[in-house]
């Protein structure tokens, strides 16, 4: 059962709608790591890619996807769920200087749901 939702800001500016907002099961970033980003690293890194490869890679992306999201193209869930992949995996690898917007995360405990 997902407790969590994570909310995925463009900017630093909280007026603005998210980007997009994932289920998660906990707080922690390491543990968001875990369950989102850590498979995309590990099967890059059996390939052969170097870590400083993946983060140019990842980087490329997020500000890719923010270009396309500031001139108002749509974007697919799974283009979404991708980006917070590289997010977390660039966060990880103490390498979020590379991004040219920095995103702002913000998670927050669902509220249960009571039937009558």
């Amino acid at each position: 059962m997902r407790t969590y939702t994570l909310y995925l800001y463009p900017t630093h500016n909280w007026d603005e709608k998210p980007i997009a907002f994932f289920d998660t099961m906990g707080t922690d970033m390491k543990y968001v790591y875990n369950e989102f980003g850590k498979e995309i690293v590990e099967i890059a890194l059996k390939k052969g890619t170097s870590i400083k490869e993946q983060a140019v890679v990842y980087s490329k992306y997020i500000n890719g996807l923010n270009r396309r999201k500031a001139n108002c193209y749509k974007i697919r869930g799974s283009e979404l769920l991708m980006y917070l992949c590289c997010y977390t995996a660039l966060h990880k690898f103490n390498m979020l200087y590379l991004v040219d917007v920095e995103a702002i995360f913000y998670m927050k405990k669902k509220k249960k749901l009571i039937k009558t």
